[in-house]
């Protein structure tokens, strides 16, 4: 006697999931589904992530963590006024940009080994002493070959200390000898670092820098970049809406104000495009002014896990403005 076959239950609509980013958010239903066998989905997702594999590139994906990363740093990061005690002057400063390189070896310095050896005790070490908290990196390779990584963060730290720390790390691992040699002393401008308090907008700018792929010098294996960890958690946020209060706590995304646009599932060989959610376009007005409720605290609340309280030391006193 052949078994009944169970009779389909349609999904049941449980709440929407808002995934909260630095300048929109997006709004996806979620379902509940009664059945105990796995998606062919499912199955198609675990191949491709077994296929991730950046080859060097930064993948749609990569640009789009790498993109919210820098507007959480940027969006998370106070105005600060800079006082240096010696020289009784005063600047204004919120996101500095810093450019670590390597000086000429008499054999080229792996991406594994720059990473091991050189970036990560150098993040250590400024977590450490000089209150570096939050941050994003990028490696990328120069004409010549060599690596070389682009950091930017919201704490200041005097161009001498980064340089002196970088090059006790080169000069540890016996990456300065060829230098000392040449030029007779351990101390090469291997750094690099600037202000960006005076770009215009600061997120587009570094989004557009930090971003770019590598070119003709080729690409580099491994990791190519990476950021703090209150910054990559950042990137996770996200609130449950139950179905039974979507109507008032999705309310505030639908203001007048606010730009909106469906996301449309690419269409397959049997089935037509659907739409699978909304995106919500949001600058700081409609975070202040407009959005409201659950969507808005844990708006806050990310973005206070990320901001850094003003800072102290030797020679430079800082003050949020």
């Amino acid at each position: 006697m052949s078994k009944k076959r169970k009779e389909y239950q349609p999904p049941v609509f449980i709440g929407q999931n808002i995934y909260i980013k630095p300048d929109y958010v997006v709004s996806i239903p979620e379902f509940y589904r009664e059945s105990s066998s796995t998606s062919i989905r499912f199955y198609e997702n675990q191949k491709n992530l077994a296929r991730n594999s950046h080859n060097g590139t930064l993948s749609a994906k990569a640009k789009s963590n790498l993109r919210n990363a820098i507007k959480w740093l940027t969006i998370s990061a106070s105005n600060k006024r800079v006082f240096c005690r010696t020289r009784q002057k005063s600047f204004r400063f919120k996101i500095s940009f810093i450019t670590l390189t390597l000086p000429d070896t008499d054999a080229p310095i792996s991406n594994r080994d720059f990473q091991t050896k050189l970036l990560n005790p150098f993040l250590v070490y400024l977590r450490k002493y000089y209150n570096l908290k939050n941050y994003v990196w990028k490696l990328e390779l120069q004409k010549n070959g060599k690596i070389h990584c682009h950091l930017t963060s919201d704490a200041f730290i005097h161009w001498r200390n980064v340089r002196n720390t970088w090059n006790r790390l080169l000069n540890n691992n016996g990456y300065l000898s060829k230098f000392k040699t040449d030029f007779g002393h351990s101390n090469p401008n291997s750094t690099d670092i600037h202000s960006v308090a005076h770009v215009k907008n600061i997120a587009a700018y570094l989004v557009k820098y930090l971003s770019k792929n590598p070119g003709e010098a080729g690409k580099i294996s491994g990791r190519i970049w990476g950021c703090s960890y209150e910054l990559s958690n950042a990137n996770k946020a996200m609130v449950h809406v139950p179905a039974s209060e979507c109507s008032e706590t999705l309310r505030c995304l639908y203001h007048k104000e606010i730009n909106f646009k469906e996301l449309i599932q690419e269409p397959t060989a049997d089935k037509k495009g659907w739409k699978i959610g909304e995106m919500f376009f949001l600058n700081l007005f409609h975070w202040s002014k407009i959005i409201t409720g659950s969507i808005k605290n844990k708006f806050i609340e990310v973005r206070n896990s990320i901001s850094s309280p003003a800072q102290y030391f030797t020679e430079y006193e800082f003050n949020s403005v």
